[in-house]
């Protein structure tokens, strides 16, 4: 081998790591990007939850106090406006304390990431009010 052989597959070399680790900042931007968003939707989510367990209208009697099937479905109708599938049987209420005026809200369901053919699921819990 010359020198001029040589020198072109180092340039070769060069480009190619060069692609390789472009295509790797790629796949890596786009699922952070998916991971990073079924994270955003999961909090949206917990914040419904918080200012729908803090029930304050019917604590104080300015309004009348909801049914467990209508935190259900404020839920279900908030977990669609984020892109979140959900159904009810994965949505737990649970009332409590004097009057069981304290409420508990929480959901339980996984996401799934796909890319480049392979797939994988995180699981999301998020949870609000009194245990």
């Amino acid at each position: 081998m010359d020198a001029t052989s040589v020198a072109v597959i180092i340039t070769y070399m060069r480009k190619s790591i060069g692609i390789i680790c472009f295509a790797g900042l790629v796949v890596a931007a786009v699922l952070g990007w998916q991971i990073g968003a079924c994270i955003v939707a999961n909090l949206q989510l917990r914040e419904d939850m918080q200012d729908m367990s803090s029930q304050l209208g019917s604590r104080v009697g300015y309004s009348a106090a909801k049914s467990d099937d209508d935190f259900r479905e404020a839920i279900l109708r908030n977990a669609q406006q984020h892109g979140i599938d959900l159904s009810a049987d994965q949505i737990t209420v649970r009332r409590s304390g004097p009057d069981e005026k304290e409420l508990y809200l929480a959901a339980d369901y996984t996401r799934q990431v796909r890319m480049a053919g392979i797939t994988f699921r995180l699981h999301f819990a998020p949870e609000a009010g009194t245990k």
